[in-house]
């Protein structure tokens, strides 16, 4: 028996929409430009613990949001 594991991943394969990959630069520059505002004046331990903080809580929130849509 031949299975045909192409036609498995052209329905499971998802593109990336252009909305979501805007979302994704935006808050890569949003993260960025915070980070180098903290370099300016903390170090940068404080600076890693900070971006940590936020990409958690970003990362929770679209866990949330697709919690919410399920």
């Amino acid at each position: 028996m031949i299975i045909d594991r192409s036609a498995a991943i052209d329905r499971n394969y998802k593109s990336i929409s252009p909305l979501s990959l805007a979302k994704f630069f935006i808050t890569l520059a949003v993260y960025c430009f915070i980070a180098a505002v903290l370099l300016e004046h903390f170090n940068p331990i404080a600076v890693l613990k900070t971006l940590a903080i936020l990409f958690s809580a970003h990362g929770f929130y679209f866990l949330y949001k697709y919690k919410e849509s399920q």
